[in-house]
């Protein structure tokens, strides 16, 4: 894939979970939570399954690119499954669908992200959200804080576009806004974040690093990783 330069970008497909809102902050408590539940309230094997998933229920940290870190509902109840024979996949995942829609009450937005997304989109860039989580816990997150107007275009694993690192929700995006792929750029914080973007040819690729990935994981295949999201405007300003 070539770079395009950032004088041809025209629209941006964030990230939500680590890129736009506080991964720690956010996600540490629901997977404690979920687990929890999944376990029917029993600690040991909520523990069991958090290590499975790639969260250490003692320190909190959460592996790159892991179940926990990066999986949507389905997939992190399909990989509970084997050590959860009272449940059946579909009330599984249901039940972990459940606590993963409470993000959207308990998310806590990166210090950059009202303004952020603010003056791109003032700037005249489509921006849309492609994350795990689902739709409606996208919507709502965008809602609360009052940046839904931004916004385009959403989509969760669950909108029919298919799962990252997969390209259908970055295609779907580019159908959304009538654009083509090269002049969207794709902003994220973890591996399968690239590869769609990859993947679905996209002009720009951005890691940033409030997430749980490191500068390693992201690049390649990005083409820049920034410390965080309040560096975008600057750093697209700069490639135009």
């Amino acid at each position: 894939m070539t770079t395009s330069p950032a004088s041809a970008i025209r629209a941006i497909l964030f990230d939500k979970d680590g890129t736009l809102l506080d991964f720690s902050a956010t996600w540490v408590p629901l997977n404690h939570q979920v687990a929890l539940a999944a376990a029917k309230g029993d600690p040991e094997l909520a523990r069991r399954l958090l290590a499975s998933g790639g969260h250490d229920p003692d320190s909190d940290f959460v592996a790159p690119g892991s179940l926990l870190a990066a999986g949507d509902a389905g997939e992190v109840a399909a990989h509970w499954l084997p050590l959860l024979p009272h449940h059946d996949l579909e009330s599984l995942t249901n039940l972990v669908n459940s606590v993963f829609d409470r993000s959207a009450e308990v998310a806590v937005p990166l210090p950059a992200t009202a303004d952020v997304v603010s003056e791109l989109h003032g700037k005249g860039y489509r921006l849309g959200l492609a994350t795990s989580d689902s739709e409606a816990a996208a919507r709502g997150f965008l809602s609360r804080w009052r940046l839904d107007n931004h916004f385009c275009f959403v989509a969760g694993w669950d909108s029919g576009h298919g799962r990252k690192p997969e390209p259908g929700m970055l295609r779907a995006f580019a159908r959304a806004c009538d654009l083509p792929p090269e002049t969207i750029a794709v902003i994220g914080d973890s591996p399968q974040d690239m590869r769609m973007g990859l993947e679905g040819g996209a002009g720009l690729l951005i890691g940033v690093l409030t997430g749980t990935a490191s500068a390693g994981d992201l690049a390649p295949p990005a083409h820049g990783v920034l410390a965080s999201l309040a560096e975008l405007p600057r750093y697209l300003a700069e490639r135009a």
